[in-house]
């Protein structure tokens, strides 16, 4: 099956209330991906579906024509809707264990309707139109450099991976970084499209730094990507660093799974950590051989925070 980005769409949903069925992670399913708009047809029971909501056993999703949703259910196995209609979580849960059972598989998807739909936009129809915006670093642009990475992202671990499209005309890269006032901190050379951050180079603990991808033969000329790297504060990182052990205790025995990091992804969505997010989610796509669940999450992933050249794709899914 092939992934889409539709027209405009709606999705409602109805929350009731319920404390009967918890799981530790504190929800069954968790929005992943949705190539809609949200609404909601009681104000008191307010609830939109966005990327990350979670849902629990009582809650009912309706969607309406050509609307598209991926769950991932806590415990294991993914949930992929196209087709309109009102669904109940519980019975999605239900059918889910049913299909995993029958199969013999923990992670295997379950799929209501048919994803493709005419009219709808196929980013597989056009591989070199729509190649980077994936995390692949092996296409060379004539003038762009273009980093994969968001204009502004948290940083927690004091080593990260930065990785570019090769730039034609090009042997080394330059990376510089600078503090918040534009004054130079470190500057790096490489001939590779792919560099290891170490944030303990340089004063990283109080103020946001700046890096910048330069191409050492072509000064001139070519549009430059300035990036945002802000730190944590002790406070925030000790929370993070508590919920995340958290969030591996309870996930424990999976970690090499595309299951796995599809929730790591997500979870460092929420915690501002977009580059971390970034390649939980291509490692979820790795990992499951680019499935359709996992591919669409990251495809969208990347549109929601502009990294690479995805301008082309935003009306798609705004």
């Amino acid at each position: 099956m092939k992934t889409f980005f539709s027209k405009t769409i709606y999705i409602s949903v109805i929350f009731f209330i319920s404390i009967s069925h918890i799981f530790a992670q504190g929800y069954v399913f968790k929005v992943i991906a949705s190539s809609a708009e949200t609404s909601t047809p009681n104000k008191s029971q307010a609830g939109s579906l966005k990327i990350g909501t979670k849902l629990q056993s009582n809650d009912q999703i309706t969607i309406s024509n050509k609307g598209y949703l991926a769950l991932a259910h806590a415990q294991g196995g993914t949930v992929q809707i196209s087709k309109a209609g009102t669904w109940s979580i519980k019975d999605l849960e239900t059918n889910l264990a049913k299909n995993q059972k029958s199969l013999g598989k923990k992670y295997v998807d379950f799929v209501i309707g048919s994803v493709v739909k005419n009219g709808d936009v196929d980013i597989h129809k056009n591989p070199h139109k729509f190649q980077n915006v994936t995390g692949s670093v092996e296409r060379a642009f004539q003038n762009d450099l273009v980093v994969m990475l968001p204009k502004v992202t948290k940083l927690s671990f004091d080593e990260n991976i930065i990785r570019w499209h090769a730039l034609k005309g090009t042997k080394n890269y330059i990376i510089q970084i600078r503090d918040a006032m534009g004054d130079p901190l470190k500057e790096y050379t490489t001939a590779d499209t792919t560099f290891k951050l170490n944030t303990q180079d340089f004063k990283f603990n109080e103020d946001m730094i700046n890096l910048v991808v330069l191409s050492k033969e072509r000064p001139k000329g070519i549009k430059l990507g300035d990036y945002g790297f802000i730190p944590f504060t002790q406070n925030e990182k000790k929370s993070f660093q508590t919920n995340y052990e958290a969030f591996k205790k309870e996930n424990a025995g999976i970690e090499n799974t595309a299951h796995y990091k599809l929730l790591e992804g997500s979870f460092f969505e929420e915690n501002k950590l977009i580059l971390d997010a970034l390649h939980a989610y291509e490692d979820a796509a790795k990992l499951s051989n680019n499935e359709e669940v996992y591919d669409v999450a990251l495809k969208q992933f990347t549109i929601r925070y502009n990294i690479g050249r995805v301008e082309h794709l935003k009306k798609a899914v705004d």
